[in-house]
């Protein structure tokens, strides 16, 4: 399995965020991690990327544990969580750039985001320049360099037009249809995400309430949204 998350909790000031989380994102998998703001999501996937520290449970990547050797775990992921910082005076391949030098990755690894991402005409322009959908295109491309196996996105659809959702969510699914890129996406609005996720993880008040697969769901709720409706927020 690509991503293990097991029995995963967390407390703050005697605060329960999260309990007993446990799922996994198979290569290839768009996962949509559902709930509502507040639920756990962000602090599910700052463990996962070891940016807080879990009190008890386990994160593996490719089968190797995030506390045990965070480097080599965390190498083959890119992520982004909450607003992605970009150097609004520089240009979009001028702001890649930096990340391929901290990386210390080669030259050519930057016209391949370039096309992933669908920039290249405007790849050279300054990033003040850009639309809120370009500018959390090129986010995505920083997250892309280096080829990563594993995707997390946190509410990339935010503020984004019906255009920007569109155009983000063909390349989510082309990375991982494609490129065999599994994509742990987490959201509060299910309509932005739900044609293109092929299982879905329901969170509420910092546990998972329903783990299903699109099937799954359709069979039992006769819809995504029936089953949000009736997992998160108890209704049906």
């Amino acid at each position: 399995m690509l991503l293990e998350i097991t029995s995963i909790n967390k407390t703050i000031k005697k605060h329960e965020i999260l309990k007993d989380v446990s799922f996994n994102v198979a290569s290839g998998e768009i996962v949509g991690f559902i709930g509502p703001n507040g639920a756990g999501k962000s602090t599910t996937l700052k463990i996962v990327m070891d940016l807080i520290k879990a009190n008890s449970g386990q994160v593996t990547i490719e089968g190797i544990a995030v506390r045990q050797d965070r480097v080599k775990a965390l190498s083959k992921v890119g992520s982004i969580i909450e607003s992605p910082s970009l150097y609004k005076y520089l240009s979009g391949k001028d702001n890649l750039q930096i990340v391929r030098r901290v990386r210390k990755l080669s030259k050519a690894s930057i016209p391949k985001v370039v096309e992933q991402i669908g920039l290249s005409k405007r790849i050279n322009d300054r990033v003040y320049k850009y639309s809120l959908g370009m500018k959390q295109r090129l986010a995505l491309g920083m997250a892309l360099l280096g080829e990563p196996a594993l995707l997390i996105l946190d509410e990339p659809t935010n503020g984004l037009d019906p255009t920007g959702i569109i155009e983000l969510k063909e390349i989510i699914v082309r990375l991982a249809k494609k490129e065999n890129v599994g994509v742990l996406v987490s959201s509060h609005h299910l309509l932005d995400i739900e044609q293109i996720c092929d299982k879905f993880v329901f969170i509420k008040e910092g546990s998972i309430v329903g783990v299903f697969s699109k099937e799954e769901i359709l069979i039992k709720y006769e819809g995504i949204l029936q089953c949000y409706e009736a997992i998160v927020k108890g209704r049906g």
